[in-house]
């Protein structure tokens, strides 16, 4: 898999961020006003200030949330601060309450060419593209997690924050499905994009759009699109029935748009990559079912699940969703058949087994060089789900528990999520917050601004971490790396909750 650089930065609990021009001396390109002049009449809102240019720092005041006696780590803040991430990574216009004070307004005219509004959205990592794929698999990973934790968020305060977190992508996925066949999925171009090192703030010209339709097919993205506004429908039915009424509106017209042009998709190819689509239908008529009660979407999910293997050297994400398939199809027909499928995926993750899943010598389940962290934190996201669905409760939750901690400084004491714990990443891949008063830079001193709760992508196989932004396999982040990581977090907090958090010793 290839993926656009990208990055994070590391800070004390209150730092002073400071904000500034881009590098001395460096260009900036200026764009067609015409184009930025209508995008601003298009929108009834008035712009945000822009950044101040000068020396003058911003103090970021960051909320020191209480630990629960019991709680080896502080599962409040790590909640808090993920949230915090995805805030940083927001596209388009920001809300008046925007808690991030080096993050303003940008790429308000995204769409523009395309004669349609696709401003919003979350940057994909490190650069400024908006990949709507991993955008929906991400938001339904995180759908997830607050329908089956929602006390856990609830309890620490974060429930409104997520639902937030939840609805920014899923109101630009609203935007991007522009007709019953037509989905954008993807907004800037990815070699333009990765050659600007700057402020999201600062890009000026306008930016391609790219769609998928009857003509140019693209499966997975609408399958994936469809599974989030499923998701979300759960989400919102109770704290806004009318938005949920539309996101199942629109999440049954694109399951019949994938179904109805099933064509493996290239369009983000080389950072996005499918293996095949199977999965993704599957996924999307499990959450249909799980949404409406169709049996028609059940029969469809069960015939697509036949389709792929049981995958015993895999892992959860964005292009694989063979594991969550099983599992959800578990948790909705209580059949054998889909616990014994989810059980031969877990049994390559768990200790001692003989698989091809690596260990760390101080305990990381290791599946790939790019973004280690990011999978096992899904996959312990998954473990948990498991567990309370009734399979292999205190193995899985010790598993889970395990790569969580690890994450979060069972290590040696250090922390790979940003502003999280005393020692962390600090020279992170991530273009905004390298910006400051001395512009933008990619080196290996601590970034200029911090990018509170991101999941950066982790150590070597010997747990070795090298703190530089080049190394953008390991210091990036991205909005899919927090999404399992955050939900297996709201399950810990959930067990904690329910006093259940020494039971699996």
């Amino acid at each position: 898999m290839k993926r656009g650089k990208c990055g994070l930065a590391f800070g004390l609990a209150a730092v002073l961020l400071i904000v500034g021009e881009p590098a001395g001396g460096r260009s900036r390109k200026r764009g067609n006003g015409v184009v930025l002049a209508e995008a601003r009449r298009r929108r009834p809102e008035t712009p945000s200030p822009p950044l101040d240019t000068g020396p003058v720092g911003v103090l970021q005041e960051i909320e020191e949330k209480d630990i629960r006696t019991g709680e080896k780590y502080n599962y409040n803040q790590a909640l808090y601060l993920s949230n915090l991430f995805y805030e940083a990574q927001r596209a388009g216009k920001l809300p008046k309450d925007n808690r991030i004070p080096w993050r303003r307004d940008s790429n308000i005219a995204d769409g523009f060419l395309s004669h349609h509004d696709l401003s919003g959205g979350y940057y994909d990592a490190g650069d400024y593209i908006i990949f709507g794929w991993p955008l929906a698999s991400a938001t339904t990973v995180l759908a997830w997690g607050l329908l089956e934790y929602e006390d856990a968020y609830t309890q620490t305060g974060e429930l409104g924050h997520t639902l937030a977190t939840v609805k920014w992508p899923l109101d630009w996925l609203l935007k991007a499905h522009v007709a019953p066949d037509t989905l954008y999925v993807q907004v800037g171009d990815g070699k333009v994009e990765h050659e600007y090192w700057g402020r999201p703030e600062f890009e000026r010209k306008p930016r391609p759009a790219y769609k998928v339709n009857a003509t140019h097919g693209g499966t997975e993205p609408m399958a994936d699109a469809a599974a989030a506004m499923a998701a979300g429908y759960l989400v919102f039915q109770h704290h806004d029935p009318v938005y949920a009424q539309t996101l199942l509106f629109h999440a049954q017209q694109l399951f019949e748009a994938a179904l109805a042009h099933p064509v493996t998709f290239t369009l983000s190819a080389p950072f996005y990559e499918s293996s095949g689509f199977n999965d993704e239908i599957a996924w999307a008529a499990a959450w249909l079912y799980k949404a409406t009660g169709t049996n028609a979407y059940l029969t469809q999910a069960m015939e697509f699940a036949e389709l792929f293997e049981p995958d015993d050297a895999g892992a959860f994400g964005w292009d694989n969703k063979n594991a969550g398939v099983h599992l959800l199809l578990y948790k909705l027909t209580k059949l054998q058949k889909y616990a014994d499928n989810f059980t031969k995926y877990m049994s390559s993750w768990l200790p001692g087994s003989s698989s091809s899943i690596k260990r760390t010598p101080k305990g990381l389940a290791y599946y790939m060089s790019w973004g280690p962290l990011r999978w096992a934190a899904n996959t312990a996201f998954l473990a948990l789900l498991a567990a309370d669905f009734g399979l292999a409760v205190q193995p899985y939750r010790r598993f889970a528990r395990s790569q969580i901690h690890y994450i979060l400084g069972d290590n040696g004491g250090f922390s790979y999520v940003v502003g999280f714990g005393q020692k962390g990443p600090r020279a992170i891949h991530n273009r905004g917050a390298s910006c400051g008063r001395h512009g933008c830079e990619c080196n290996n001193l601590p970034s200029a601004n911090t990018l509170y709760g991101a999941l950066v992508g982790g150590p070597d196989e010997k747990d070795m971490y090298f703190d530089d932004c080049h190394d953008y396999k390991h210091s990036e982040c991205s909005v899919d790396y927090n999404a399992g990581y955050q939900g297996a977090v709201a399950g810990l907090k959930h067990l904690s909750l329910m006093g259940l958090l020494d039971s699996f010793e």
